[in-house]
């Protein structure tokens, strides 16, 4: 007679629940500085708008009262194809001192003004901002903005209405 003894039947899984495990974990953390880095480009897009905004909101203002105050014209230079044309050497000066105040605003908002334009009053600026991943210093993305300011329309009746407004 033969005598069984009772052995445990071997698993042709053995240890792949452990797999599974570390599989899952590294894919939430994958997930995870996916989503953090996306939220750190999108806050990092929100603050270069901020500095374009206020950069050329200084470089205008600074446009307006130099102009004023040395009584030039460079408000009112550039011809139609969008060249600036400086009619003195003092609209020059007064263009470089908006542009100078645009990148020290942009400086100090952390972000570098890599364009100044000047056309009929109008300031156009660019900025930029060097945005890096986390959990990965060495990855920087850069993130631009534009911005646009200038002197308000006037008309007969006052300011002019800015957006899209729909009069009755």
């Amino acid at each position: 007679m033969a005598i069984h003894t009772w052995r445990p039947r071997r698993s042709t899984d053995n240890g792949s629940a452990s797999l599974w495990f570390v599989s899952a974990v590294f894919l939430a953390m994958t997930i995870g500085w996916v989503g953090l880095s996306l939220g750190t480009v999108i806050s990092g897009r929100h603050a270069a708008g901020g500095a374009a905004d206020l950069a050329a909101l200084a470089a205008a203002a600074r446009l307006e009262t130099t102009a004023e105050f040395n009584g030039t014209a460079a408000l009112n230079t550039g011809d139609r194809d969008g060249a600036t044309t400086p009619s003195t050497e003092s609209d020059e000066t007064t263009r470089r001192s908006a542009c100078t105040a645009a990148a020290q605003v942009a400086e100090r908002n952390h972000a570098n003004l890599t364009t100044c334009r000047i056309v009929n009053g109008i300031v156009d600026v660019e900025v930029r901002v060097d945005v890096p991943l986390y959990a990965a210093h060495r990855w920087v993305v850069t993130v631009r903005a534009e911005a646009r300011a200038g002197p308000a329309a006037v008309t007969s009746e006052g300011l002019a209405p800015t957006g899209n407004h729909v009069s009755s």
